[in-house]
């Protein structure tokens, strides 16, 4: 965790506005790290959408609401595998389609691109480049956001002047100050995201509900036959390690937003070294290969 912390602050030596680029290099290994966190996540958000599709498919084919509403009560004679709701509702849309993501798993992905949108957005102001250069990554970046925090039900503020510029374009970026109007894209939409990824972590007993639904419900089945339940209680478990990864992984994003945004404001206050910010992306890369091997367990 030490070294963690201390390589967060590579941060503040490339962030603070020096027209030099000294820590550039150790920057950019940070960055990696995040980029590593994004790709960890993909797995368990792709998990989660199977899990949340079959859920949520069941419970409508049993006529119950789901997203508000119902498909019908089912026509329950015959064999109780081919039970299926006698409607099509467009508020189910996305539990049948197979592209896309159903809600959950939605939000998570539009939070974990706007944090990667936000990665790159970040190196570029940390190069001394201006504000045009990360003008396509911005424009997305607000509707990343506002994507997932409308998915969460998760009031979030307006487009902020400094973002108004920035959309606009053209002469008045230069008369607002493209570096100042920068800066305030990047602590504005920081906050937000923080609190996208605070979100996630509160919800994480959700993720885990959904990963495990029908385990539990194997698990009674096997009960009430008299068989043996120790192999489902083990996928349980390791299904309740891969959400406790997951957890430890928004921690550490969250940490790191959190830094970033100081060092806008911060001078550099403490050294660093390569060596700091290759461990953490290697302490991550390290939690990627346990949920992938845990995962690989679970099929």
């Amino acid at each position: 965790m030490h070294r963690f912390l201390i390589t967060l602050f590579l941060v503040v030596t490339t962030l603070s506005g020096c027209a030099n680029n000294a820590g550039i290099a150790e920057f950019k290994v940070y960055t990696q790290s995040i980029d590593t966190l994004i790709k960890a996540a993909d797995p368990v958000i792709d998990r989660l959408a199977m899990a949340e599709r079959r859920n949520a498919i069941r419970l409508i084919d049993q006529g119950k609401k789901v997203n508000g509403v119902t498909a019908g009560n089912p026509d329950t004679r015959g064999d109780e595998e081919l039970i299926i709701a006698p409607r099509f509702a467009v508020e189910h849309a996305r539990y049948f389609a197979q592209s896309g993501y159903p809600p959950v798993a939605g939000s998570i992905k539009s939070a974990f691109r706007a944090l990667e949108r936000f990665n790159r957005i970040a190196l570029v102001y940390a190069d001394g480049q201006a504000l045009e250069t990360a003008r396509t990554d911005i424009m997305n970046l607000e509707s990343n956001i506002s994507s997932a925090g409308q998915l969460m039900g998760i009031p979030l503020p307006g487009i902020s002047s400094a973002l108004g510029v920035a959309l606009e374009g053209g002469s008045s970026i230069s008369a607002f100050g493209s570096r100042n109007a920068f800066r305030e894209i990047i602590k504005e939409q920081g906050e937000n995201l923080i609190l996208l990824l605070e979100t996630l972590r509160k919800n994480a007993p959700v993720v885990y509900e959904q990963l495990t639904q029908k385990l539990y419900e194997d698990r009674e089945l096997k009960i009430l036959l008299g068989e043996s339940v120790e192999e489902t209680i083990n996928s349980i478990r390791r299904e309740r390690m891969i959400v406790s990864e997951w957890v430890v992984m928004l921690d550490a994003a969250i940490s790191a937003m959190r830094a970033t945004l100081v060092a806008i404001d911060t001078p550099a206050t403490l050294s660093t070294d390569l060596g700091d910010a290759v461990f953490v992306t290697g302490e991550i890369n390290a939690g990627l290969s346990r949920i992938r091997t845990l995962m690989a367990e679970n099929r």
